[in-house]
């Protein structure tokens, strides 16, 4: 992992940012040992037309085109302050977009899209947009992929506190509401778009710091870097801390991930487009 120097034109946050999404991706690639669940590697081999939406400073994009030459790769992201400026191989483009609006593609585009770690973006509602907007842009007979973090029922008390505060935080929730929970909502989303079959869950088990070997310490550290770095404004913010209390509360955060078993799941959900012709997603109908 290298960090940018401020000669690459970014500050201090971006630059934390910049890091921090580099360390997720190597977490998650890590735990599963490939960058993809959804069966789509010979389509990619071949050649294919491929959508990474919410796709940040582009790390999953930019090692999929090297892999494959042959495919088309699209980065979405509705900020392109993060996109990569340098090293961009010749079959990749990145785009400002918004997923809650309608994407400037035709209906039946790409042959595989995806989107990841969007939890902390979207509440239940938007992320049911996102999916829709996603599956009118995938072809029949294409894949949708979707990966996120999440931690474990069996969480001490403060990774909880920390995890399920945050999340309710960035979803804009209200007090007293329960954060969407992607393990139990998505495979819902997905099935009632009543377009997509094949549907697939999976997941691993992350355990957290020096027990879990070298894949618990880089989760461990971008645990630390989520709370203590990336959303410390944040949760100051929500819990009316100053940032000497709120790092006492971090510190003990951190203490209890190395004295506690604590795991933390990434998973992974897909599903392949009907091939048929159907009266509008969202609608059912569909003849094969």
């Amino acid at each position: 992992m290298t960090l940018l120097s401020d000669d690459d034109g970014l500050g201090k946050k971006e630059q934390e940012m910049e890091e921090f999404m580099h360390l997720m991706y190597a977490v998650e690639k890590t735990a599963w040992k490939s960058s993809f669940s959804a069966p789509v590697a010979k389509r990619l081999e071949i050649g294919a037309k491929v959508l990474d939406a919410g796709c940040g400073n582009g790390n999953w994009i930019l090692e999929q085109a090297n892999n494959y030459p042959a495919s088309e790769f699209i980065g979405l992201d509705k900020t392109s302050s993060v996109f990569p400026s340098q090293i961009r191989p010749m079959n990749v483009y990145f785009m400002r977009g918004n997923l809650l609006t309608r994407l400037p593609f035709d209906d039946d585009t790409f042959d595989y899209v995806r989107m990841s770690n969007m939890l902390t973006v979207f509440n239940k509602e938007n992320y049911e947009k996102a999916i829709t907007e996603l599956v009118r842009i995938l072809k029949p007979g294409g894949y949708i992929e979707l990966s996120e973090f999440e931690h474990s029922p069996e969480a001490g008390p403060y990774f909880a506190m920390f995890s399920e505060e945050f999340k309710l935080k960035a979803q804009s929730e209200k007090h007293g509401e329960q954060s969407f929970q992607p393990s139990e909502s998505l495979p819902d989303l997905l099935s009632h778009t009543y377009v997509l079959t094949s549907l697939q869950k999976a997941h691993q088990r992350l355990l957290i710091g020096g027990r879990g070997g070298r894949l618990g310490m880089a989760s461990y550290e971008m645990i630390k870097m989520c709370f203590g770095v990336i959303h410390e404004e944040l949760l100051m913010s929500k819990w009316a801390l100053n940032k000497e209390e709120y790092m006492e509360i971090v510190a003990a955060l951190l203490e209890e991930l190395n004295e506690r078993e604590s795991w933390v799941n990434s998973y992974r959900h897909w599903g392949r487009k009907i091939v048929g012709r159907c009266d509008g997603i969202g609608m059912g109908g569909c003849i094969m």
